[in-house]
């Protein structure tokens, strides 16, 4: 059992967090007397916030969000989901959409390497600072496209 265990963040998901979950379902594939997994959050609360809202805000997923996303739903799913981001942050929709259909071009060692190539410029980007200021200002973001 998986227990994400930040009470003070209502179990939200940041970098380190994501982590260990990862490191869990790495461990969980890689061995055949594990069949099964159970994710939960501690306090009677699984985790708060937005899913993998981060392109709302300029951004893109942390950690595993793009390169397992699709090996766990098929990939036109995927793309259809990225669809409805659209009116989000063009750099940070570009990255998640190249990175899910590139996905099956990499292993996982690389594809976690291809992310990180490819979010480093999101996160410096004019719509990820536009995104994090529109969030703590609580108003709708107004991107430009860099």
């Amino acid at each position: 059992m998986i227990t994400i265990d930040r009470p003070e963040a209502r179990n939200a998901v940041d970098g380190a967090t994501a982590r260990a979950p990862t490191a869990a379902v790495d461990r969980l594939e890689s061995r055949d007397d594990l069949r099964v997994g159970i994710l939960t959050g501690a306090d009677g609360v699984f985790s708060a916030g937005f899913g993998q809202t981060e392109v709302h805000y300029g951004t893109v997923p942390p950690e595993v969000g793009i390169v397992r996303l699709p090996e766990r739903i098929p990939r036109n799913i995927a793309l259809e989901l990225a669809a409805l981001v659209v009116r989000n942050a063009p750099p940070a929709v570009a990255a998640f959409k190249r990175l899910v259909t590139e996905r099956t071009a990499f292993r996982d060692e690389d594809a976690f390497v291809e992310q990180d190539r490819s979010v480093a410029p999101v996160l410096g980007s004019h719509d990820a600072k536009e995104g994090a200021r529109a969030f703590t200002e609580r108003r709708s973001p107004h991107w430009q496209g860099r």
